[in-house]
């Protein structure tokens, strides 16, 4: 598989047609124009990121782009220093499932929670990890499950859901009642309400600790966590790594 992405991977796990890795990354000049011969998915996990491929939805922190095979483009990073998680796809796998025509920066919250799990599954390898690896990746590529349109409170509930308020406020906010909240929520984007707003917490955990040089504890409280070792444990399970160990590995 061609893997020639801009950057530092730990370590690469393959499945011989899904390839994962999580690289750093650090300006040491301009990143030229290219193409991948495979089709990937790059999820920005600190730092500043634009991209020629895809148009980027500058609202999202860590974006989540899909290129397939041989999209020409030139990734940069507009920050000093950076993390992306990458999922590279053979041609075999690509044929078996639908296949998504045209780059594009994907904001759909279940596609965002299959690759955070991607990452735990890259993080913790194991035997069954392969075949974990790929069912999860066919659910990437396959898309949104359900065909029908969200309701129209929804939208609303995510953006207060990102200011850190609580299910029980936004139940009142929006007029709907907590359990058909959680159940529309799990429908549409596969996870509950609170895990939507943990998410949406640790990532900018993560953009913190790209781009800063807080310490942990100001890191988890300017994140919403209620302190450093609620912070850390969730951290580890969502990225696979400590806090401390993934700032370091940018640096």
């Amino acid at each position: 598989m061609n893997l020639e992405f801009v950057g530092l991977p730990a370590v690469l796990r393959t499945t011989g047609r899904v390839t994962v890795g999580h690289w750093s990354w650090r300006r040491d000049g301009a990143v030229r124009p290219h193409a991948h011969a495979e089709a990937h998915f790059m999820f920005v996990t600190g730092g500043r990121f634009r991209t020629t491929a895809a148009r980027a939805n500058e609202l999202v922190a860590s974006p989540l782009i899909f290129n397939p095979p041989g999209t020409f483009h030139a990734d940069a990073f507009e920050s000093d220093r950076g993390a992306f998680f990458t999922v590279t796809i053979a041609a075999e796998l690509l044929s078996e499932s639908k296949v998504r025509a045209v780059a594009a920066q994907l904001d759909g919250i279940r596609e965002r929670a299959l690759v955070r799990r991607l990452m735990r599954e890259y993080a913790e390898w194991d035997a069954d990890s392969p075949e974990i690896t790929e069912a999860l990746c066919r659910e990437l590529l396959d898309g949104e499950r359900s065909a029908a349109a969200p309701p129209r409170w929804l939208s609303k509930a995510e953006e207060l859901l990102r200011r850190t308020v609580s299910v029980t406020d936004v139940s009142r906010e929006t007029g709907v009642h907590p359990t058909h909240l959680i159940r529309t929520f799990r429908r549409f984007h596969g996870c509950t309400p609170a895990e939507f707003a943990r998410a949406h917490r640790l990532e900018h955990a993560a953009q913190l600790l790209a781009r800063t040089r807080q310490p942990l504890a100001e890191v988890a409280l300017a994140s919403g966590f209620a302190d450093q070792s609620h912070f850390t444990k969730h951290f580890h399970r969502a990225f696979g790594v400590a806090p401390g160990k993934y700032r370091a590995a940018l640096r």
